[in-house]
């Protein structure tokens, strides 16, 4: 079970990021999405079914930077900051908000179609995403991971996609009235 939460031990200031990643869903190969793809919905589905699963919740960010299941909050820089170079500094979904109410335990599904869709065309690099616990919230929100025995508790991506090409962009000169 992960958590992300912003102090896990009473004034500690020890916050718990959890990355996310569902590697090579762009590429030629079956059950892949096609490069170029035009992604109608993409959804991001998670479990928070455990005993102490409700929790204050956080923001999911992409993540523009690439990262390996084996980093530590230590060499991510004092873990992963939403500032634009590490993640997105604009949140791509929101579990709960700052006012820290409890988010009950359950099953969540979370809009993530632009981030797929800059993927699919080649505009960012699948690095994944981070959530990132809201400030002062001492009560972490436990959701399943990919190691989750049963598959309804582990995350899921679903994405609905026409196939397509990549865009062409154009230079266009306006012409100023003489």
């Amino acid at each position: 079970t992960l958590f992300p939460d912003y102090e896990v031990t009473t004034e500690a200031l020890d916050e718990e990021h959890v990355l996310l990643r569902f590697d090579d869903i762009i590429g030629a190969g079956a059950r892949q999405v096609p490069l170029g793809a035009t992604i109608h919905a993409a959804m991001l589905d998670i479990a928070a079914l455990f005993s102490n699963s409700p929790g204050h919740g956080g923001h999911i960010h992409a993540m523009l930077q690439p990262w390996e299941a084996t980093n530590t909050w230590n060499n991510l820089g004092n873990g992963v900051q939403a500032d634009g170079v590490q993640a997105a500094i604009a949140p791509a979904a929101l579990i709960g908000d700052a006012t820290l109410p409890m988010v009950p335990g359950g099953y969540f599904s979370f809009e993530m179609t632009s981030d797929v869709q800059a993927w699919a065309y080649n505009q960012r690099p699948n690095y994944g995403w981070v959530i990132l616990p809201w400030e002062f919230g001492r009560d972490g929100f436990g959701i399943g991971s990919a190691e989750q025995t049963a598959e309804t508790a582990r995350p899921q991506l679903r994405v609905f996609y026409s196939p397509g090409t990549i865009p062409q962009t154009k230079d266009i000169k306006l012409l100023t009235p003489v």
